[in-house]
């Protein structure tokens, strides 16, 4: 925790509040005897009795360890899908994003062509069938098998890309919740001071 308290101007810290389920966001400014101090978000000042915290710097407990997973559970739950490589992007992994972006892209377009092909080379192929013409049959034949890998392949690139996109938000959320304090004192409201 003197660590912690010497970075304090450049690491900032989450604290699970266990008795409120709730998390505080801020730098702890000091450390002095039995207590930490974080200023928060809200410019508001806690002490934390450093008995009643675990995680990171400290040892976990069997209960938290199972709160971790449940949190996990939880926060994974609720993280909302949404097209691979923009959240990425927004949250700083650029190329990452740009990658997940455009092979999903990809896989659209591949789709969409591989449907369409089917959809017009199916007719034809039924037709040539039918009407036994053996030039048409090939090039209806050809265009039909290309449209169904391009749709196979469209479809491929778009579940490669959506799979990469949950597993990279759940390993998130799993470093996330790890890489928290989560203090199991009484509720760290009493201890709170404003700044003025």
């Amino acid at each position: 925790m003197q660590f912690i308290a010497a970075n304090a101007q450049d690491t900032k810290v989450e604290i699970y509040d266990v008795s409120s389920n709730s998390i505080i966001t801020g730098f702890v400014t000091d450390s002095i005897g039995d207590s930490i101090y974080v200023q928060t978000d809200k410019s508001e000042l806690i002490a934390f009795a450093k008995v009643d915290m675990q995680g990171l710097n400290y040892g976990v407990s069997k209960e938290i360890k199972k709160l971790q997973r449940e949190l996990i559970l939880n926060e994974t739950r609720h993280s909302h899908l949404g097209y691979p490589g923009k959240y990425q992007m927004q949250n700083g992994k650029i190329k990452k994003g740009r990658i997940m972006y455009l092979l999903t892209t990809i896989g659209i377009v591949c789709l969409e062509v591989g449907v369409i092909g089917i959809a017009i080379s199916s007719p034809i192929l039924i037709y040539a069938v039918v009407g036994y013409s053996g030039a048409l049959i090939n090039l209806a034949g050809v265009t039909f098998i290309g449209s169904l890998y391009a749709f196979m392949g469209g479809m491929i690139t778009v579940s490669g890309g959506g799979m990469w996109y949950i597993i990279d938000r759940i390993v998130e959320v799993e470093l996330k919740v790890r890489n928290r304090y989560y203090y199991t004192g009484e509720s760290s409201s009493s201890n709170r001071f404003y700044l003025t």
